[in-house]
């Protein structure tokens, strides 16, 4: 659950993420797959992709990750929102991140 975030300005990024990370960048790395709470923005292993819903305080966020399909969809509240992630890498591991960003966070 998003405990705290400003409403109208968050500046989370949720996702998951290789070992090991070559960039730190939640939009450019080959290495992570993030939402941007703020704008919905999906990317996609260093690929810019759709967007989908933006996450606030308060909401759950849960990711399911289909290993066959080498696509992860995205829950809020239980919604699913659809596939976020595709094209997954078959030989690697993932792990769940967070990315903050912003000046004053």
């Amino acid at each position: 659950m998003v405990v705290s975030d400003r409403h109208g300005d968050e500046c989370l990024c949720y996702g998951m993420g290789t070992k090991p990370i070559s960039s730190t960048s939640y939009s450019s790395s080959s290495n992570l797959w993030t939402v941007r709470s703020y704008s919905g923005a999906v990317n996609n292993g260093g690929r810019s992709g759709t967007s989908t819903t933006k996450i606030h305080q308060g909401d759950r966020v849960r990711f399911e990750l289909d290993y066959e399909a080498h696509t992860v969809n995205l829950f809020v509240n239980d919604d699913d929102k659809g596939v976020v992630f595709n094209s997954l890498p078959s030989d690697k591991e993932f792990f769940p991140c967070v990315a903050s960003y912003g000046s004053d966070r």
